[in-house]
């Protein structure tokens, strides 16, 4: 047996490696395994190293670091013990101990910290390959405090980077307080997402439901199918909710069934909604889609927010759908089978002068009813928008419908013939401020009017939000990017 103890020196010993398993060594190029240390030995018999004090192992675009690490050259397996950090491309972890195989890309730490997708991961026990993580005992949050501000706390954490995230036995922690438990959670993951896709409960009240409390639960179970559930509780109505589908196995197909749920447009103030389902299709580009359930297709204001306009927007978008579903309103809650079709053609944002943005549009529809009644509208919009500074812009919109026949709902009318719509967002010291109003130009009233006022304090954005016409205030708490 020949043993070598050299400080600060790099050992270079080659060895081969495959996706799947070990090739034949003249199959694939080896890659050298540099390690540096303090104190290295190194058997040549049996390939097996020990590295103390400093210790690093790079194998090509892998990078490991800890106090002191053991090995095989030959079957690929490391172990690291304390301080551990592991980097390649496209992830980086800490932990206590780690165990890791170079040939098959499997990992094993203990007290184990990780980032991805921006968010960052605790667990007393972390299990990773090329693929996933899976982690024991986990927390995560997108706070990057080392006492963050908020996180989901779980028994058991899955997490698939750029895909999706699911959670089960979770609990939301506030400031080092419990507020719920839910027995599952789950999110879609994207490289290009802007946002966490992390959700926080919902709470208010409102002069025809008393107070209430709400949450969107995400349903994906992979990219390809985007489902929630919506569910809230009430003094007046108890129970409401809504599973809303808009694409099920990365197709066309939507589907949604509510109970009760608030609707803000019709005629009536406040409508609550049953959907006894209602499935579909739609056509377009996703990235035309509006998905709103209180209005699909976003024919209502259609207001430009000039940070939402993107380069690669096509310079005209025409996206629709056709629907048949069972529908009662409440309060009667008479129901009644109705079959739509319905489009939008928009003009992409262009800038015109002066920072002034200006987008027109054409939309249309038919419905038809239970007994033969049918019910269209067509129109047009014009919606122009003008970023002032930083944090304040003006937004316009006005629109314009022309309608014939009659609808047994109330909440699929149209409420304003002809509307001007306005957004206008500014700050004041350290808050935000968003004020949108819609106004009837025929009968010269005040249709609608909302106004949040919001304020950013790190990793959290809580937000008021008081609505005229439904006579509700609300409480939330978005999730911030960091």
């Amino acid at each position: 047996m020949v043993i070598m103890r050299i400080a600060s020196l790099i050992l270079i010993v080659c060895f081969a490696l495959s996706g799947i398993g070990v090739m034949a060594a003249n199959a694939v190029a080896p890659l050298p395994l540099n390690i540096k240390a303090d104190i290295q030995e190194y058997t040549l018999e049996t390939h097996d190293f020990s590295a103390e004090g400093h210790s690093r192992v790079v194998y090509g675009d892998v990078t490991l670091t800890a106090d002191s690490i053991s090995g095989n050259t030959v079957a690929g397996d490391v172990k690291a013990d304390g301080g551990v950090t592991f980097q390649d491309i496209n992830r980086r972890l800490t932990g206590k101990t780690f165990e890791y195989n170079f040939n098959s890309g499997k990992g094993f730490a203990t007290d184990a910290y990780a980032v991805s997708n921006g968010i960052y991961f605790h667990g007393a026990e972390m299990t990773a390959d090329p693929k996933q993580y899976i982690l024991k005992d986990s927390r995560f949050t997108t706070c990057n405090l080392e006492h963050p501000h908020y996180y989901l706390a779980a028994k058991e954490l899955k997490l698939e980077p750029d895909k999706q995230l699911v959670a089960k036995g979770v609990r939301l922690v506030f400031h080092d307080r419990t507020l719920f438990h839910i027995p599952r959670y789950s999110s879609m993951l994207s490289k290009k997402q802007d946002t966490s896709g992390f959700k926080m409960p919902s709470v208010g009240f409102g002069g025809r439901s008393g107070l209430f409390a709400g949450y969107k639960f995400d349903l994906g179970h992979d990219p390809a199918s985007a489902g929630t559930l919506d569910v809230r509780l009430s003094t007046k109505w108890l129970l409401q909710g809504a599973l809303d589908y808009e694409s099920i196995g990365g197709g066309p197909v939507f589907a949604r069934v509510a109970h009760r749920q608030p609707y803000s447009g019709g005629t009536r103030p406040h409508p609550m909604v049953s959907r006894l389902p209602e499935v579909g299709v739609r056509f377009g580009p996703p990235s035309a889609r509006i998905t709103d359930i209180n209005d699909s297709l976003g024919m209502s204001t259609l207001l430009i927010r000039p940070a939402n306009t993107q380069e690669k927007q096509p310079q005209i978008s025409l996206s629709g759908e056709i629907s048949i579903g069972r529908f009662a309103e409440d309060p009667k809650f008479q129901s009644f089978t109705r079959t739509e079709a319905r489009a939008v053609c928009l003009l992409k944002p262009h800038n015109i002068g002066g920072g002034i943005l200006i987008s027109p549009g054409i939309f249309g529809r038919v419905s038809r009813y239970d007994g033969g009644k049918e019910y269209t509208d067509t129109g047009a919009r014009l919606s122009v928008a003008k970023q002032l500074s930083k944090k304040t812009f003006v937004s316009l919109s006005y629109l314009s419908h022309s309608v014939a026949g009659d609808s047994p709902l109330e909440f699929d009318k149209v409420p304003m013939r002809n509307e001007l719509a306005s957004l206008v967002a500014f700050p004041i010291g350290t808050m935000k401020i968003e004020m949108e109003t819609r106004y009837d130009l025929h009968d010269h009233r005040l249709y609608d009017a909302e106004v949040k006022l919001k304020k950013t304090m790190h990793c959290l954005e809580p937000s008021i939000t008081w609505r005229k016409r439904t006579g509700t205030i609300s409480f939330d708490v978005a999730i911030v990017n960091l």
